[in-house]
């Protein structure tokens, strides 16, 4: 009678190990699957972030330069939202803030004064960062700045003020 009591116990302990190291393996799963999207949204924003830093843009809300249609990273569509600030700071000429956007194909745009706006919808952002970019060259007026629609020499510096997964 021990010994069946024995096996009994046995059995259920290997049963609980055994759901315990399925929900782990489902776990992992889902982190990875959320890596993933995540490692999409900040390459897309790097890509942005390059663009905007050496090229002039006078749009203050839109999709941001470099990622104007969605790209595709790790099977995910990521377009980039940007939302400029001018004059921030002597030492910040511009300010913007970077939104990346799961777009539902390669085909969706982003549109409106919103981020992560597609068809009148909001689609989920992954991302924001904000980043403070110094166009002044070395001995420059700081109320001057070099960076503009008529002298497109750009990003002489950047700072990133804050980088946050949503």
């Amino acid at each position: 009678m021990l010994s069946l009591v024995f096996l009994v116990v046995v059995s259920l302990v290997m049963v609980a190990l055994a759901s315990w190291a399925v929900n782990d393996l489902n776990n992992t799963h889902g982190f990875r699957g959320a890596s993933t999207k995540l490692y999409a949204a900040g390459g897309a924003t790097e890509v942005a972030i390059d663009a905007m830093r050496y090229t002039y843009s006078s749009t203050t809300n839109g999709p941001c330069l470099g990622t104007p249609s969605p790209i595709q990273i790790n099977g995910y569509f990521i377009e980039d939202w940007c939302q400029v600030t001018f004059n921030v700071s002597p030492t910040a000429t511009r300010e913007v803030t970077f939104t990346a956007c799961l777009m539902p194909s390669a085909t969706s745009s982003l549109e409106g004064d919103t981020p992560c706006t597609v068809n009148g919808a909001i689609v989920p952002a992954l991302m924001t960062a904000v980043v403070d970019f110094d166009d002044h060259t070395l001995g420059e007026n700081p109320g001057n700045p070099n960076c503009t629609a008529t002298n497109t020499v750009c990003g002489q510096s950047m700072t990133l003020m804050s980088w946050l997964a949503q």
